[in-house]
């Protein structure tokens, strides 16, 4: 209620899920490794409170909590990279450290702080369209530059600020083309230590996304003021806002990567032949390598997953059974001539939120429900051994 949430946390071996918290608000937050986990709770006295249970002292019956920082009303915001924390309230900002609970007081900046993923570098986008990074450890303030080109898109500002790698700032901005109505304009600016640029992304409203293991932004064609032009469709941009290949075309699944330097990517394909209606194709790509399989039998369904040691793609097929029922079988291709059935759901169960895979040992971890358009219906977690 009131976009308070309970968090649990369970690993292999815990007889059960432990509740960590039965008052987050916002997001969760975990370094790769889910060494931790961090959120932010607030009292009834408008206190936030910073929050961050170390999992390896989690045990079946608890989940010990530091606070290692608190602030008074305001609407702050917590996120993470690595093992660092960023605690941002408008242009005021703290650094948690979280192996040490470490808080280093940033003060009042010029603008609204920003985290890189690792936790290496931290920045700020200021109200005169520039664009600050700093070190992380030393605070030290590594470049300056100003986004705004004043020749092409004058009067245009920025509307937020984030980076996907440890090195180039991507900024996104607003404005109009000219003295016209709404609807407004949308360009991405990639900022690295050289200056800042713009993208391809052009007349696209870009936010955070990701592609499985893969960072990205997930670009849409802003809305147009006129009869004739291009609809809204969607796209993807890497760290250094170049297209990501691969997400761009008939994709019916995916694109999926299977890190975060997109080394293979896994999707499924409409393929057209003259005379012939649309086949699916599962496509895994790697460099120059691609390899293929038709589907002509059972159609793919999500999720589309990657699964490590040996490496495969994992997703649905569905089947029906005697009585007319649906059941989803779940199947992994490893890039040969067939797929190979690893599990199966209840019948008339079906993917109602989170799918992912961990590894040692591989594991599909998904959230079904016998109705998974209905909110307020039950829904469970399966495990399934890969």
């Amino acid at each position: 209620m009131g976009g308070v949430r309970t968090l649990w946390f369970w690993r292999p071996g815990m007889s059960g899920a432990v509740t960590v918290s039965h008052q987050v608000r916002g997001a969760v937050l975990f370094d790769p490794a889910l060494s931790y986990v961090a959120f932010l709770e607030r009292d009834a006295q408008d206190v936030a409170f910073v929050r961050v249970a170390r999992t390896e002292t989690c045990t079946d019956a608890a989940c010990p909590l530091a606070t290692p920082l608190q602030v008074q009303g305001g609407k702050p915001v917590l996120s993470s990279g690595g093992k660092t924390l960023l605690l941002s309230d408008g242009p005021r900002g703290w650094l948690i450290d979280v192996p040490s609970s470490a808080v280093t007081d940033l003060g009042l900046l010029r603008g609204p702080p920003f985290i890189s993923p690792k936790g290496t570098r931290y920045g700020v986008h200021t109200p005169d369209d520039s664009v600050q990074l700093f070190d992380t450890a030393t605070r030290t303030p590594l470049w300056e530059h100003v986004w705004k080109d004043d020749v092409w898109h004058p009067g245009w500002w920025s509307i937020g600020a984030l980076m996907l790698d440890e090195v180039n700032v991507l900024v996104n901005t607003e404005g109009q083309w000219g003295p016209v109505a709404p609807p407004l304009y949308h360009i991405t600016y990639v900022c690295d230590a050289q200056g800042c640029r713009s993208t391809p992304a052009v007349n696209e409203t870009c936010s955070r996304s990701r592609l499985e293991k893969l960072p990205a932004l997930a670009c849409y064609h802003d809305p147009c003021a006129t009869r004739g032009c291009a609809q809204g469709f969607s796209r993807h941009v890497d760290s250094t806002g170049a297209y990501i290949p691969g997400t761009i075309g008939d994709i019916v699944l995916g694109p999926t990567f299977s890190d975060d330097q997109g080394t293979v990517m896994g999707r499924v394909i409409k393929e057209y032949r003259p005379g012939s209606p649309p086949t699916l194709v599962l496509e895994m790509t790697e460099g120059a390598q691609k390899l293929s399989l038709a589907q002509t039998s059972h159609n793919p369904f999500g999720p589309l997953l990657f699964v490590p040691n040996p490496k495969r793609l994992l997703f649905r097929q569905m089947k029906t059974l005697s009585d007319g029922a649906t059941q989803s079988r779940i199947v992994t291709w490893d890039g040969g001539h067939s797929v190979v059935e690893v599990g199966e759901l209840a019948p008339n169960d079906q993917p109602a939120g989170a799918s992912i895979v961990r590894d040692n040992p591989p594991t599909l971890y998904m959230d079904v429900s016998p109705t998974p358009d209905d909110a307020g219906a039950p829904r469970s977690i399966i495990r399934v051994p890969l």
